[in-house]
């Protein structure tokens, strides 16, 4: 058999340069894909879930309708029992996704423009608060400034466009309260 490869070199050649491409695609695919993946996993948890996520079972059973009134409570003692009970390296941060209706006032406090959105309500006020760094707000905001205290919020760029508002105008949010009613807040 080698005898029979050392004499017909263009008939072993192209063979072996076949197989030798495919392994090499194989790999290099492999590694983009896992990169990918890994990529994304990462971007979902920093912007997101997170790495961990505590929810009790009946919100967890009814995620996908986001279901406020089966969310965590006694967060602020739940949250001061895992820092205290696990490992230090894990920094817990309180998040709550929403939905709500943006309604964006004119002059005469009338709907000039609305559409559903959603968000997330983040700690980015206390001194102690990780979740400006993790999730680098600084660095990704193209107008305005971020919020330094209660009652202001964050809007996307696209949003805000969409919307045509403008910096520091008053938005109300139209929601559900956690027992099913209507709330609503300015900012």
């Amino acid at each position: 058999m080698i005898k029979g490869i050392l004499r017909d070199r263009t008939r072993s050649l192209f063979p072996f340069t076949v197989v030798a491409v495919g392994v090499a695609l194989v790999i290099v695919m492999v590694g983009f894909l896992d990169g990918v993946i890994m990529g994304m996993v990462d971007s979902t948890a920093y912007l997101d879930t997170g790495h961990l996520r505590l929810v009790n079972k009946p919100f967890y059973d009814e995620e996908h309708l986001n279901p406020m009134d089966r969310a965590l409570g006694s967060q602020k003692v739940t949250g001061n029992w895992l820092k205290k009970n696990s490992d230090s390296k894990i920094e817990w941060s309180p998040r709550i996704r929403w939905r709500a209706i943006m309604d964006v006032p004119d002059e005469k406090g009338e709907t000039r423009s609305q559409t559903p959105v959603m968000g997330m309500a983040l700690d980015l006020l206390s001194s102690d608060s990780v979740e400006l760094n993790r999730l680098d707000l600084a660095g990704s905001i193209i107008h305005g400034r971020l919020p330094d205290k209660q009652g202001e919020v964050l809007v996307g760029y696209q949003l805000a466009e969409t919307l045509e508002l403008k910096l520091n105008e008053p938005v109300t949010l139209i929601g559900r309260t956690f027992d099913g009613g209507l709330a609503t807040d300015n900012y």
